[in-house]
This record gives structure tokens, C-alpha cells and sequence, in this order.
């Protein structure tokens, strides 16, 4: 694969595992993400794919952290 490769909003939706209304999120808040043709369709490359499935996937994970002191107490029953 090239890496000026280009894909349309379903295949490089697939690319990265989100849907294409995710996908169009993604365009809205990142500055230079994709671009327009012909007035009506968006197209990515396949480096600015990859940069961000790399970003993505070197940020944390949201949630609560696992602690390995945390003890779970004992069921008494009464």
C-alpha cells in the first residue's frame, strides 16, 4: 500500500473501527483531516490515517485506574 493512498468516508471509517458518523466527528474537531472533492465527498490519505490510529492508541484509557492493594472484603453472612 502507498501512503499516499486515498480512501472514502466508509473505507477509512472501517480502517480505523469507528462508524462514518464518528468518523465525521473526528473531521469536525481535528484541523486538516481529509479533504473535499468535488464539492460533495470526503477523501483520507492513508498516512493521516495511521497518524491518528498511532495517537489514539498512545493516549491513556479513560476510567477508573486498577489499583492491585485494593482487597476485596469478605461476605459474612449473618
Amino acid at each position: 500500500m502507498a501512503e499516499n493512498e486515498e480512501f472514502g468516508a466508509s473505507e477509512a471509517a472501517a480502517y480505523l473501527g469507528v462508524t462514518t458518523t464518528r468518523l465525521n466527528e473526528i473531521r469536525r474537531t481535528r484541523e486538516n483531516f481529509g479533504h473535499l472533492v468535488a464539492g460533495r465527498y470526503w477523501v483520507y490519505t492513508k498516512s493521516e490515517l495511521d497518524e491518528f490510529k498511532a495517537q489514539r492508541q498512545a493516549r491513556p484509557k479513560g476510567g477508573r485506574p486498577k489499583s492491585g492493594s485494593v482487597i476485596p472484603s469478605p461476605v459474612i453472612a449473618v
